[in-house]
Parts: C-alpha cells; structure tokens; sequence
C-alpha cells in the first residue's frame, strides 16, 4: 500500500538539520563541552586498540592480504570488519547499536591521506557519532534486524565528508547517498555464527566513504533516505524528530558505554547480576538446580537462543555459555571464546539448565537494560538478583584505569608493550596534533 504522505519532498529535512548542525560543529561555530571532547577521545582510543586486536584474527588478517591496504576503501572496509570481530567495541544504548565503530575508521583513514590535524579529527569523529547515534536512535527495526551498517553509514559520511571539505547542502547530499546504502542484515547470520556478520561494520564505513566520493563525483542522494530505509525496508517506523531533538545539548557521545567482557552488550547486565547471584547462592555448579534469567526483549533475542555454541561467534551470543564459563572459569575473557577453551566450556552441563526469559516490565525500561537473574540450588533455596544497567555504562563507567588496562590488553601483544604505551599516548594528546600519522597502519615498534 503506498502512503502519499511519507514520499512526499521533505520539509526542512533532519538530514538538512543534521548536516548544518555538524557543519557547525566542525567549523567550531557550535561549542563543544569538554566532557564530549574527552569521552570522543576514549571512544577513539577503545576502538583503535579493538581495531589493531581484531585484525589478528586469521581471517581478518587474511582479508586484508587479498584486498591490500591501498586505496580509500578496502583499509576501511578491513578496519571496520576488524573492529567488530572480538565483540569489544563500544556502543551506546540509546542509539541501539555501535557508532564509534562506524565512524573512526573512516575518519582516522581519511584524515591520513589528506593529512588532517588532530582537532579535525576530533571534531569529525564527534559530528558523525552523533549523526550516527541519533538517526538510530529515531529508528525502530524489524525484529531480529542486526545494527550493523545500517545508520552507521551516515556517520561514517559525515565524518570523512566533513574532513573532504563538505559542508550544509553538499553534506546533506552525502548523507542522503549513504542512507540509501544501508546494510540488509539479520540475527539468522549471527545464530548461525557466521563471521559474515563482522563484515557489516566493515561495509558501513566503506559505504560512507563511497558515499563522499559519490556526491563529489556528482551523485544525488534523497534527503528522506533514512526514513525509506531505516523506517520502511529495516524498520517498521522511523521519526525524523527524534534524529534533531535536542542538538547541541544533548550528547550522546555522554551516553555511551565502553564494554568488559568480549561479547554480545546484551548479556552484559546479566552477566553481572548472575555474578552477584552466584556469590550469593555460595554453592558449585553442579548444585545450581536451575538458572532463570529475565531480561528485555531485544537481550532475550540476540543472547537467548543458542545454548550449546560451535563457533566463537555463536558463544559471544550464548547468554548460557557465558554463564557457564563464568561459573567455571570465575569471568569471561577473549580466550574463553576461543578454541581449546570454546569446546571445554560449551560442554558444561550448566548451559542447559539456564532459561532465558522475556520480561515485559523490563522491556518498558528500555533504553535502560535490566536483568533479574533467579538460581535455584538442589536444597529448593532460590537467590533472586535485579540489576539494572552494568560496568561499563554511564551510570557505572569503566575508570580511566581499566580502559587504559583494556587498550594495553589488547594492543601491547600486537604492538609490543613499549610501543602500547607510545601508541596511547599519541592518542590522548590527538587535539594537539599538527597532523594525524596513520594510527590504523601501526605496527610492532611503531607508535
């Protein structure tokens, strides 16, 4: 059925707005706190360590040999797909999914080859974040739709676009090119533990990028994309308010969430509150007689349906692995998702005695994540434990300590101690460079 009034020409288009406010902000017509310098500063710094981690993997690694590092597009798509690929990099609940990842590769390439300082850098990063974050969160998907490369797209654009001299007009043409570029994704890829799925962050920047080069090349994009793709073919609704509210005052780089454990963000709140249960139960595994997790909706589809994990990406959404490991092991780490530990820890026979439930109640909470995890030990005594929210999040952020322990954790066996630190270093000071060096090409005593 064709609804007249939502393909009509757009009246004073969100993407119009969005452009003109990152225009500004970039330009440094519109103020930026220092507190959104400085979480832009982190999100940039978490993602390269999770970028230079993941491109170890073998078929990351294998990927960017057969591609080369060459060119404004395969390093992108390569440092994108990367990023993902260890379930380390940070996201923000409001946005339901991942924006730093979408946006700092492509700004971090695109600064590199046209030599952008540092303060450039920063402020692209935080126009598309922003960009990024806020058409997500004015969208509402289809259910077991996967965020990934979907709105991430226009944030990636309007990063690199801002750094390619675009602005106003041009840049909402940019924009309006990428919305049309979003990814078709679904959690079937990722319940089967396909590694394609880690592709889609790769695809979203690389399509950002494209979308640049498009528009220079004279290209037109649609200023109501986002609510053709996004609300319509992704989505079942899509409000142009939401992209626009508040702009300039409220910031969602100050609502992300950097995370702890290597995995699915939606097991994450669980995962503490079934730790707070366990201490308190006091008994081994094998006297947990059942484990009952209640959860929002979107946790109980992404994290609640494999209990017995093949793949390393199966187990990052096994919400009954996790516990299991963490029963076992005493805490979730890389190696836990990894052969040998995988197919130690998949056996457990923990996992099948867990049920993960929907909870209307918790659902309505959105975007604060709940969970209520209920442990029946053999004597019929149970433990019941409500968290709402979990480390990592705003209300209970990572110290300055633990993200600088986790980008060590990650980047010194790639790079080597002495060169971490370097690298780290480099990154806190990023404002105050002349030129940004490529970061993303770093390697074993760089930095």
């Amino acid at each position: 059925m064709t609804h007249p009034e939502r393909l009509a020409p757009p009246e004073g288009s969100d993407l119009t707005a969005l452009a003109a406010f990152a225009s500004a902000l970039f330009d440094g017509e519109t103020a930026v706190p220092d507190a959104v310098r400085d979480q832009a500063r982190a999100v940039i710094t978490d993602t390269v360590a999770a970028v230079l981690a993941g491109r170890t993997l073998p078929e990351v690694a294998a990927l960017r040999d057969r591609l080369g590092a060459d060119g404004a597009l395969a390093p992108v798509l390569v440092d994108g797909t990367a990023g993902v690929a260890l379930e380390l990099d940070e996201g923000c609940a409001p946005s339901r999914g991942h924006p730093g990842v979408h946006v700092v590769p492509a700004a971090l390439r695109a600064a590199a080859r046209r030599g952008s300082s540092g303060e450039a850098v920063l402020r692209a990063v935080i126009a598309g974040y922003e960009v990024a974050a806020r058409l997500g969160h004015a969208t509402t998907f289809r259910p077991l739709v996967h965020p990934h490369g979907t709105w991430g797209v226009c944030g990636a654009a309007a990063a690199v676009g801002l750094l390619s001299g675009l602005r106003g007009d041009r840049l909402a043409n940019a924009l309006g090119i990428a919305g049309a570029l979003a990814m078709a994704t679904h959690y079937r890829t990722v319940y089967a533990g396909a590694t394609a799925r880690n592709l889609w962050s790769g695809l979203g920047n690389m399509a950002g990028v494209l979308a640049v080069e498009a528009a220079a090349a004279g290209f037109t994009g649609a200023l109501d994309s986002p609510a053709g793709t996004l609300g319509d073919s992704l989505g079942t609704a899509y409000d142009p308010a939401r992209a626009t509210a508040d702009l300039g005052t409220r910031w969602f780089l100050l609502e992300n969430y950097f995370k702890q454990y290597p995995c699915c963000r939606h097991a994450h709140v669980a995962i503490d509150a079934y730790r707070a249960a366990l201490a308190e139960a006091a008994v081994p595994a094998d006297r947990l007689r059942t484990v009952t997790v209640h959860t929002y909706q979107r946790a109980a589809d992404a994290v609640g349906r494999i209990v017995r994990p093949e793949t390393p990406l199966q187990a990052k959404f096994s919400l009954p692995f996790m516990l299991a490991a963490v029963t076992e092991d005493g805490g979730l780490v890389r190696e836990s998702f990894e052969p040998p530990h995988l197919e130690r820890l998949a056996r457990l026979p923990l996992a099948a005695r867990v049920r993960v439930v929907a909870d209307e109640a918790l659902t309505a909470r959105l975007p604060e994540r709940g969970a209520t995890v209920v442990l029946e030990r053999d004597d019929g005594v149970a433990v019941r434990i409500t968290r709402i929210g979990s480390h990592g999040d705003p209300g209970d952020p990572l110290t300055a300590a633990e993200r600088t322990e986790k980008f060590n954790g990650l980047v010194a066996p790639v790079l080597g101690a002495a060169a971490a630190e370097r690298l780290h270093a480099t990154l806190q000071d990023l404002d105050r460079l002349d030129r940004v060096p490529p970061v993303l090409d770093s390697v074993a005593g760089d930095a």
